[in-house]
């Protein structure tokens, strides 16, 4: 969320299941994007909530445990706040668990 680099340091910049963790999933996108070099690509592996209302229902269990355990909140909409934060362009693949997982690639 406060990372000490300047802006646009790296050319690529790649994070696996950090974004269902740290408290301020926006802040932390946001930080990706300023420390991205103009024409740089973020690459995120990340699980999230499904667009699928019955996968949810599951999601929304589950995450009673995962919260208290682990910290972790199976419900962010990450793919979303990677688009509102500013990326140029934005591209997504459905990994694992239908849409739960995916992969996603995002340009400044």
């Amino acid at each position: 969320e406060n990372m000490s680099f300047s802006d646009e340091t790296f050319d690529s910049v790649f994070s696996s299941c950090v974004f269902c963790t740290i408290p301020n999933p926006k802040k932390g996108i946001n930080e990706v994007y300023r420390v991205l070099k103009k024409g740089g690509k973020a690459v995120f592996i990340e699980h999230m909530k499904s667009k699928n209302f019955i996968i949810n229902i599951g999601l929304r269990v589950l995450n009673i445990f995962t919260k208290l355990i682990l910290g972790t909140s199976l419900l962010r909409e990450t793919e979303k706040t990677i688009r509102e934060a500013g990326f140029s362009k934005v591209t997504s693949k459905n990994i694992m668990l239908s849409d739960v997982v995916r992969l996603i690639i995002a340009e400044k």
